[in-house]
């Protein structure tokens, strides 16, 4: 580095920003009517918000959504804009979606059903993310996307406790090793935006007193899928990191259960 006069950087040229996430709000004043009409006549739908627009999911599928030009839009294989010649048409989509999209499938092969296998084990745990702590709070973000130093990451669920402890959960409905390295990723970048107060600043978790402190990280996996390798890494985890692992059910499609909750620890 002194042969090629290389100077570290002015620590004040970092920058983080935390960037529009997808939100579950129950209700919203600037919720378009018909999304809000077919929610209450349908309340198994999820209603989520994404950089800028709502949709409408049935169990992690898109069924309806914005445009960028105010409209809504349906069919998430063939999009069709939805005016009031459609609405017929959009009632027999979101039927045909409930059909195929279910457990166990009449039709193991169809797009509906074979769609974002990790979006419709999100959308359970979205729904029930409190099966894995009573304390959690309803308000929970979903694929919440974080600036650190010029680099983009997607982290999968953010909420947090009564107490205002944020708490990341990495999720993974396959054996997968990389579980435990984004995890530990977004963890990371998650207590880099809490320490610059930037989800306070994106106005994140309103009428909720953050604390400042270390948050908390579940990973959760059905339990035959945590990855033999586990163990091994207790022995080199920081005890900083508040780490716990939640095992459900394999057959978690027919309705999602804990089996398991044990912490990892050094």
């Amino acid at each position: 580095l002194n042969e090629l006069a290389a100077a570290p950087l002015d620590s004040k040229g970092e920058w983080s920003e935390v960037g529009s996430p997808y939100v579950i709000f129950p209700s919203s004043p600037s919720l378009p009517t018909l999304i809000k009409s077919v929610l209450a006549r349908d309340p198994e739908l999820d209603l989520l918000y994404r950089k800028n627009r709502w949709e409408l999911c049935f169990l992690g599928l898109p069924v309806l959504w914005e445009t960028s030009g105010g409209m809504l839009s349906f069919n998430h294989f063939d999009p069709r804009l939805l005016d009031p010649e459609r609405l017929e048409s959009f009632e027999r989509h979101l039927e045909e979606v409930k059909r195929f999209r279910c457990f166990p499938p009449i039709e193991p092969g169809h797009s509906f059903y074979t769609f974002g296998r990790e979006r419709w084990f999100e959308s359970l745990l979205i729904q029930r993310h409190r099966l894995l702590n009573p304390n959690l709070t309803d308000e929970i973000y979903c694929q919440v996307p974080t600036w650190v130093g010029g680099e983009r990451k997607v982290l999968d669920l953010l909420t947090v406790n009564r107490e205002g402890r944020l708490v990341v959960l990495e999720l993974k409905p396959q054996k997968d090793l990389t579980l435990v390295f984004q995890g530990l990723e977004y963890w990371n970048r998650v207590a880099h935006h809490l320490k610059r107060q930037d989800f306070q600043k994106a106005g994140y978790f309103k009428g909720h007193r953050l604390q400042d402190v270390s948050p908390l990280l579940y990973l959760v996996s059905p339990l035959i899928e945590f990855h033999r390798l586990l163990p091994v890494f207790r022995r080199h985890l920081d005890p900083a990191v508040n780490f716990e692992c939640f095992g459900t059910n394999q057959d978690w499609k027919s309705g999602l259960k804990l089996l398991r909750r044990f912490p990892l620890r050094s």
